[in-house]
């Protein structure tokens, strides 16, 4: 009898250390995902910025587009009212001048408003790019906190 005991307290001894290493390695690798989960958020953090300035600078050459187009159109109306001037007053070099002014005029316009569009377009990818940044910093925060909830659940379940 005293060896059936013995292989029982030997064979509950083994148990417990066996249950005391996997609790500490369950532990080691809950720890090992929450870090990877904080590296996970710090990454999509660090894109999120950096989409962020990125996005400013090409706010910042939208605007500077929209006001050489503003310039260009400016120049255009002007070129236009002196064309129509020197149509009314009749006199043949002055409509050459003032219609060549108003074809340099018009092609400056279209580029101008085409370089507007380019940079409008690339500031609409740019602004899609950050609000897609924000939802990856939404969801690694999302799944960072679920594991640390998990973990921390699983830790009061294995103690009690």
């Amino acid at each position: 009898m005293s060896q059936v005991d013995v292989f029982a307290l030997n064979a509950l001894s083994a148990s417990i250390r066996d249950l005391h290493t996997a609790r500490m390695e369950t532990g080691e690798c809950c720890d090992e995902g929450i870090r990877n989960a904080e590296r996970l958020l710090q990454n999509t953090e660090d894109e999120l910025q950096f989409s962020q300035v990125l996005f400013t600078a090409a706010q910042a050459e939208e605007a500077a587009k929209l006001a050489l187009q503003l310039k260009a159109d400016a120049r255009m109306a002007s070129a236009l009212a002196e064309e129509a001037a020197a149509i009314a007053s009749g006199n043949p070099a002055a409509i050459a001048v003032a219609s060549a002014e108003a074809i340099a005029a018009g092609a400056e316009l279209a580029e101008a408003t085409e370089e507007y569009q380019r940079a409008r377009e690339h500031r609409e990818r740019l602004e899609h790019r950050r609000d897609l940044a924000q939802k990856c910093v939404d969801l690694a925060q999302a799944a960072l906190d679920m594991l640390r909830l998990r973990y921390q659940y699983g830790s009061v379940q294995l103690s009690e």
